[in-house]
C-alpha cells in the first residue's frame, strides 16, 4: 500500500508542474495569438522593456516570487511612460522601433528594474536593525523596571537566592 502511494506521488507532482490543461493552452493561444498581432508594437515594448523581470523571474526559485514582484512592478512602472507614448503617437511599428533604439527607453527600464533589485536586497538588512534597535530598547526598558522593583523591594524580588546553584557559585572552589 506504501508502495503503491510512493508511485502515484511522482504522478501528482508530476501533473501540478505540468500547470495548465492542454484545452486552457488552446484557449490563450486562440485569445492572445489575435491580440499579439493587433498590439505588436505594444508587445515588442513590452518584451524589450521587461528583460529585466524576465531574468529575476528565472533567477527567482521561491514559491512567493517575490524578488521577481518587486523588480517587476518597478520595471512596469519605468516601462509605461513609454508605453503611453507609444499609444499617444499612433501604436505603430515604426514609432516602436524608435523607442526601441532610444537610450532613454533601456535607461527608463533597466534603471527602475535596478532599484527594484535595491529595494529587495537592502529591505532585510534595514528591517534585521530596526527589529534589532527595537528588543534592545525594550531590553533596556525591563531593565529599568527590574531596578526600579530592585529599589523599593530590595535584593529578595531578584529571586537569586532562592536558587540552588546560586549557593554552589558563592562558595570558593577547593
Amino acid at each position: 500500500m506504501a508502495n503503491q502511494q510512493a508511485m502515484q506521488r511522482p504522478e501528482a507532482a508530476a501533473q501540478q508542474r505540468a500547470g495548465l490543461p492542454a484545452w486552457a493552452k488552446l484557449l490563450l493561444l486562440i485569445v492572445f495569438a489575435p491580440l499579439i498581432a493587433v498590439l505588436l508594437p505594444t508587445c515588442l515594448l513590452l518584451s524589450l522593456g521587461l528583460l529585466p523581470t524576465a531574468v529575476v523571474y528565472l533567477k527567482d526559485k521561491t514559491k512567493e516570487k517575490s524578488f521577481t514582484i518587486t523588480v517587476g512592478l518597478l520595471n512596469l512602472c519605468g516601462v509605461l511612460p513609454m508605453l503611453g507614448e507609444l499609444w499617444s503617437r499612433g501604436q505603430a511599428m515604426q514609432v516602436a522601433t524608435e523607442m526601441v533604439v532610444d537610450p532613454l527607453f533601456w535607461m527608463l527600464s533597466f534603471g527602475t528594474a535596478g532599484f527594484g533589485w535595491l529595494i529587495f536586497m537592502g529591505m532585510p538588512p534595514l528591517i534585521a536593525a530596526y527589529y534589532n534597535m527595537a528588543s534592545d530598547s525594550r531590553i533596556e526598558t525591563v531593565l529599568q523596571k527590574q531596578r526600579a522593583l530592585v529599589e523599593v523591594w530590595g535584593e529578595e524580588v531578584t529571586g537569586d537566592g532562592d536558587r540552588p546553584d546560586a549557593e554552589i557559585e558563592s562558595e570558593p572552589a577547593p
